[in-house]
Formats: structure tokens, sequence, C-alpha cells
């Protein structure tokens, strides 16, 4: 928080981040997220394959 007015700081500049000793870490938003899982379930919805993970999708090799 601060002093001065009181507000809530959620964010820093990097060179008061690295002063501080901060690490920063980036984590996805809601819209990235969404994007992944449309990523994921819309080919499933295509496929008509109603498990998720490795073993709903069959691998096939070029030989």
């Amino acid at each position: 928080m601060r002093h001065t007015d009181g507000l809530t700081i959620t964010q820093w500049d990097h060179p008061t981040r690295e002063s501080l000793g901060l690490l920063k870490r980036d984590f996805p938003g809601l819209c990235d997220l969404t994007v992944m899982d449309d990523a994921v379930t819309t080919p499933h919805a295509n496929r008509g394959i109603t498990e998720r993970g490795c073993s709903a999708v069959a691998v096939t090799r070029a030989t």
C-alpha cells in the first residue's frame, strides 16, 4: 500500500521490483486459458471423443 495516497499497488516497474528482490511471474489470464481450453475441446468435440487426456488420442506414425 502506498503511504502517500493509500492506494494498493499490484504492479511494480522492473527497477523497483529488482531492487526489492522480487521475482517476476506471469500467469495466464482467463482469456488465454479459454483459448487453450478451446484448442483441446474443439477437436475432441468435432471427432466425437468424450475422454480427455493422452489416451483419448490415437497416434499414427508415418513409416
